[in-house]
């Protein structure tokens, strides 16, 4: 066994580890504004309460009388002027029917920096709204504005309010899966899928997505069933192509996986999570220098990608470039400091180097971080000089507990 091909990590699609599958579905920019512009107009609604509240509290303080009793009348006059102007404006406030509410993918143009920004200003604005003037859709672009901000706790429970409102809308089914698969909650994340594929059989996104989420579960097989699925009905879905590659390399059709990889790149030149994930076949398949080379392409296109560069690390490691493989290592752990599976992988580069002090050094940090790795250390090929070094090996052995 060598522990760094099996170390080796793939990027996955739809779900968890680095999603680059379908994400969660937007209503449109014009219902965000539309959104936010209510938000304004609650700011002037808001002022009949504070008028209300000044006059109950004169009110409370005058005697009896014609004073009194004018007050209580402007009292109801004002909830009622209120209660009239929002209904009216209430009836205004629909979503217009124009905008399509699909489920949008990885494929398509990422946000750019002014919407972010306007992502940033609706969650601002839309958390003042008072709940009953929210409407399945507001949830649902809430959703996907905390997604988008990177909070999926947040996402999770808007996306929950949008259900109870709407319980059998296919697309936040969907999309609570997605943001469900980030949690790691596998098994949830299935559920909504299978729900969204009752409502609508031939959902291409929802088939890719609980395909990744099974794939998650080492399901490999129902996983190659919805990508296959998937791709009947769209046969350029370069999402679903990297996806099936992935399951097709976890259960070792490498070359088949490749063919997928290609496919997708064909469709998607630039994206580096398939150029990775197509490096991984290659390094698999020991065609070390061309796996190398999609590294260094996925990292011209994203210079501070972790896994691509622990990837190329480990890839260097096998072609016997121990320096360069640690530079890769050392800037790996700047932008993700303490990865446990970097570190793990570093300490098997510097066995491999026979730099023992450092190799334990980082794998008891390694094991610390995930006690998973103390049992995979054990029988790792990529230690035998440090199981058998005179000085180092029983340290070594101690540490992984042989």
């Amino acid at each position: 066994m060598n522990g760094l091909d099996t170390l080796i990590s793939t990027v996955s699609g739809a779900i968890g580890g680095g999603i680059t599958g379908a994400i969660a579905a937007f209503v449109g920019w014009r219902t965000l504004q539309h959104t936010m512009e209510r938000d304004k107009v609650q700011d002037y609604f808001s002022s009949y309460e504070a008028d209300i509240a000044n006059l109950e509290k004169l009110c409370a303080a005058l005697p009896k009388g014609a004073e009194k009793e004018e007050t209580k009348r402007e009292i109801i006059r004002l909830h009622k002027k209120q209660h009239e102007e929002r209904e009216a404006w209430r009836e205004t406030q629909h979503p217009p029917a124009v905008i399509q509410r699909g489920a949008v993918t990885a494929d398509a143009p990422k946000l750019s920096a002014e919407e972010v920004a306007q992502v940033r200003a609706f969650l601002a604005a839309s958390n003042r709204l008072p709940a009953g003037l929210l409407t399945a859709d507001d949830y649902f672009t809430r959703g996907y504005a905390y997604y988008e901000a990177g909070d999926y706790e947040q996402a999770l429970e808007a996306y929950n309010r949008a259900l109870k409102l709407k319980p059998d809308d296919p697309t936040t089914l969907n999309n609570r899966g997605i943001t469900l698969g980030e949690l790691k909650r596998y098994e949830e994340a299935l559920k909504d899928f299978n729900r969204a594929l009752e409502l609508k059989p031939d959902f291409p996104v929802a088939l890719n997505n609980r395909g990744a989420a099974l794939d998650e579960l080492e399901r490999y097989e129902d996983a190659l069933k919805d990508f296959n699925r998937a791709l009947e009905l769209r046969p350029d879905y370069p999402v679903a192509l990297t996806n099936r590659g992935n399951a097709l390399d976890d259960t070792g059709q490498h070359d088949d996986a490749l063919k997928d990889y290609n496919r997708a790149l064909e469709l998607r030149p630039d994206d580096p999570d398939t150029i990775i994930n197509r490096g991984i076949a290659l390094h698999r398949l020991k065609r070390y220098e061309e796996a190398l080379s999609d590294y260094n392409r996925a990292l011209a296109l994203r210079p501070d990608y972790a896994d691509a560069l622990d990837n190329r690390s480990v890839t260097l490691t096998k072609m016997g470039r121990y320096d360069d493989a640690l530079k890769d290592f050392k800037y790996s752990l700047q932008l993700r400091p303490n990865h446990p599976g970097t570190l793990y992988d570093r300490a098997c580069t510097y066995s491999l180097s026979r730099q023992f002090e450092e190799a334990l050094r980082d794998l008891e940090a390694a094991i610390k971080g995930d006690e998973k790795l103390r049992e995979k250390a054990r029988t790792d090929e990529d230690f035998e000089k440090l199981r058998n070094d005179p000085k180092y090996g029983p340290r070594f052995r101690a540490l992984v507990g042989e």
